[in-house]
């Protein structure tokens, strides 16, 4: 299951959002409301959120300046701004924080669910990799798979383990 932090100053914004979120991913996600930018930091810093879907425009921290706190203390968090400004300042200020997308409001379904999309599948190589991680250095299951045969030989030396996650790295990108 997914953490996803929904921030915006207007209720009624959060209240959609979060229905159509559910409606489309239902159990796969736990949504979660902030109403600025210094309590999605405060939530930020109690729990871990997967995925952010932030305001640029909010009372008392905007939008932009939450994301560089989160960022500070999750780095693999997707932060996805939904604002109605037009602006390129904020949208350069957005790629600064390395924001997964700008959308604007009122923004099209689709849209957001295909970026959605992409933060869960990034997501879910990440905690792909920790499995792998964990398993070479526990490795107390039998190899399954081509590449689990070649991972189980030894898992003592920090450059094997290395090695490894490299060599798979490159084969699931090829």
């Amino acid at each position: 299951m997914y953490r996803v932090l929904l921030v915006d100053d207007e209720q009624i914004e959060r209240m959609a959002l979060a229905k159509k979120i559910d409606r489309y991913y239902g159990d796969k996600v736990e949504i979660y409301h902030a109403v600025n930018g210094r309590e999605a930091v405060a939530m930020c810093g109690e729990q871990k959120n997967d995925i952010v879907i932030m305001d640029i425009s909010m009372p008392e921290m905007n939008g932009v300046m939450a994301a560089k706190y989160i960022r500070k203390m999750d780095d693999e968090c997707s932060i996805i701004f939904l604002s109605a400004y037009d602006d390129f300042e904020y949208a350069r200020n957005a790629i600064k924080v390395r924001a997964l997308d700008y959308l604007l409001k009122p923004c099209d379904m689709n849209d957001l669910l295909a970026v959605m999309d992409t933060a869960l599948q990034k997501l879910d190589k990440e905690k792909s990799m920790w499995k792998i991680i964990i398993y070479m250095i526990y490795p107390c299951r039998k190899p399954q798979k081509k590449w689990d045969i070649q991972m189980h030989i030894s898992a003592n030396c920090l450059n094997n383990i290395l090695i490894r996650i490299l060599r798979h790295i490159l084969q699931s990108i090829e």
